[in-house]
C-alpha cells in the first residue's frame, strides 16, 4: 500500500506539471506565456485567445481528474492516499518540475480532482462561481478583475457544501480546505495587483 501510494504521488505530480498553456502557447503563438502571464487557463485565455483557454482548462481538469480517479478506484474507502494525490497534482501544477516550479494557479487541476470526488457539490460550486463572475463582469464593465473573484466563490463554497453533506470534519472537508489555502496562496497576490489598478 506505501509503495503503491507513493508511484501514485509521483505520478500526480509528474502528470500535474506539465504545464499545457506552456506547450499550447509554443505551439500556437510560439510564445514562452510566462514572460507574458500566467502559465494557467486564464493566462491562456487572455494571451492565446478563448478557445485556448478552454482547451487548457480542459485538458487541465483531464491531467487531475486521471490520477485522482485512478486513486479513488485503488485506495478508497482509506482517503488518506487520495488526498495525497489531489495534493500533488495541485502542487505539480502550481509548482512544476518541467519550468523551475513556476506554473499556474491550480484551478483547473482543482476543477479535475473535485469533480472526480464530489461531483454534485462542485457542480454546484462551479454554477455560483461562473454567475458570481458574469455578474461582476458585466457590473465592472468587463474588467478581468472579476475572474479570481468568481472563482473564490465557488472555493469558498465548496467546504461549505462538504460538510453540509457529511455534518462532520470528513477528509474530503478537509481537503476542501487545503485546497482554498492553496487557492488563496495563488490568487492573492494578482488581486491586489488587478485592485490597485482600478
Amino acid at each position: 500500500m506505501i509503495i503503491k501510494t507513493i508511484l501514485m504521488v509521483i505520478l500526480a505530480y509528474l502528470l500535474g506539471s506539465i504545464s499545457w498553456a506552456y506547450i499550447l502557447g509554443k505551439a500556437v503563438k510560439k510564445i514562452d506565456i510566462r514572460k507574458y502571464d500566467n502559465p494557467g487557463v486564464v493566462g491562456a485565455w487572455r494571451q492565446l485567445g478563448p478557445k485556448w483557454g478552454v482547451l487548457v482548462a480542459l485538458l487541465d481538469i483531464g491531467k487531475a481528474a486521471l490520477p485522482v480517479y485512478i486513486a479513488k478506484v485503488l485506495f478508497l474507502p482509506d482517503y488518506i492516499p487520495v488526498i495525497l494525490v489531489v495534493l500533488a497534482v495541485t502542487l505539480g501544477h502550481n509548482w512544476p518540475i518541467f519550468l523551475q516550479f513556476k506554473g499556474g494557479m491550480g484551478m483547473g487541476t482543482n476543477m479535475g480532482a473535485l469533480l472526480v470526488l464530489l461531483p454534485k457539490a462542485f457542480g454546484i460550486s462551479l454554477a455560483v462561481a461562473l454567475g458570481v463572475g458574469f455578474g461582476l463582469w458585466l457590473i465592472m464593465k468587463k474588467k478581468k478583475v472579476t475572474v479570481p473573484y468568481g472563482a473564490l466563490t465557488g472555493y469558498i463554497l465548496m467546504p461549505i457544501l462538504t460538510w453540509m453533506r457529511f455534518k462532520e470534519p470528513h477528509p474530503l472537508f478537509i481537503l476542501t480546505l487545503l485546497l482554498f489555502a492553496l487557492v488563496i496562496m495563488r490568487q492573492i497576490p494578482p488581486i491586489k495587483r488587478l485592485t490597485e489598478r482600478r
